[in-house]
């Protein structure tokens, strides 16, 4: 929901990429006002370390489930 994100930074999810792939990855960024181009919806960016990759602009839909969390301050490491 717009404002009340589900997820927070640190927390490591399960989530469809835009290949409707599934991933799981750690939540680097929430913005929980949406973005430029939908203030409709949450969305999140979401980092996999074991592929140096951040994936951008992910819907909270896209967001399956939350499966642990790490030190937010770990997320880059």
């Amino acid at each position: 929901m717009i404002g009340n994100p589900k997820y927070t930074e640190g927390d490591i999810v399960k989530f469809f990429d835009f290949y409707n792939e599934e991933k799981t990855g750690i939540v680097a960024i929430v913005d929980e006002n949406g973005t430029f181009y939908d203030s409709n919806n949450v969305y999140y960016d979401i980092h996999i370390k074991e592929e140096n990759t951040l994936y951008k602009h992910i819907c909270e839909s896209n967001l399956i489930e939350k499966i642990g969390e790490v030190n937010p301050d770990t997320i880059w490491d």
